[in-house]
């Protein structure tokens, strides 16, 4: 119905698999070679950092994960508060240029070569994780089964070894267990609520998906009747921008209008 007109947008709290190829199947990519990715917002001190992908393409090749980088980059532009700055970079093992496996070298080799002809300014090279916490990288890109991991892990640190911890000291009763607990829980203890907040998949809805010729908003599995409403919003605010448009636009600024077919 989508691909039809039928709808302005879909949202889908079902499989992420089923739902990805679904959408490349029946609405095809925005531009040949082109896939699909699925990125989150992840808060950090400095301010949020976008990730992708998180699951939509676990073996990229070069082409896509150039492809991701432009259309992540975009993304950020449109969604960032004006002035803060796009800093994007191949989220890797270490951000010396020997780092990273093939597809990220080859990666690396053409968006730097975007950076020097065709003014791709905000590429900033191979980048490791302490680099989106410190503000050094605002778009991390990365293949969907790294990105998933990294999402994941992350969820579950914050869950198990800060925020349980926390509430338990917190819920102590004696004096100096809670003095201790006052100490240090305090502005800490906010603002990891907050982050708890910014990665609860009630609070967020669910990731745009970026590379398809249609506005699609797949939610997390065990998503709530609130999340389900921050999604629509998400694709609401999504079809009104026309994302889909603006990052095939950028994609045929970069990479050239002579390969913006679509696969037929």
């Amino acid at each position: 119905m989508l691909a039809k007109g039928e709808l302005d947008a879909l949202v889908s709290p079902g499989n992420t698999g089923g739902t990805v190829t679904a959408a490349v199947i029946k609405l095809r990519p925005i531009r040949r070679g082109v896939g699909p990715v699925l990125p989150v917002w992840l808060p950090f001190s400095n301010g949020r950092v976008l990730l992708g992908d998180v699951g939509a393409n676990h073996e990229p090749t070069v082409a896509t994960l150039v492809s991701s980088s432009i259309m992540l980059a975009t993304y950020f532009r449109e969604s960032e508060q004006p002035g803060r700055p796009c800093k994007v970079g191949l989220l890797t093992i270490g951000e010396e240029d020997t780092k990273g496996n093939g597809t990220v070298h080859g990666a690396r080799l053409k968006l730097n070569e975007l950076k020097e002809g065709k003014g791709l300014a905000c590429f900033v090279g191979s980048a490791e994780p302490y680099m989106l916490a410190e503000g050094k990288v605002t778009v991390a890109v990365c293949d969907g089964h790294t990105g998933n991991i990294v999402l994941k892990m992350l969820e579950v640190f914050l869950r198990d070894q800060i925020l349980k911890p926390l509430s338990r000291a917190k819920a102590l009763s004696n004096k100096a267990s809670l003095a201790i607990a006052n100490l240090f829980a305090g502005r800490l203890f906010t603002t990891l609520k907050g982050m708890k907040y910014n990665l609860n998949p009630d609070t967020t809805g669910g990731c745009l998906l970026l590379g398809v010729n249609g506005t699609v908003v797949v939610s997390h599995g065990t998503v709530g009747r609130d999340g389900i409403l921050q999604a629509v919003n998400l694709a609401i605010r999504s079809h009104d921008r026309d994302i889909p448009k603006r990052l095939k636009e950028a994609l045929d600024a970069y990479l050239g209008e002579e390969s913006a077919k679509t696969e037929g």
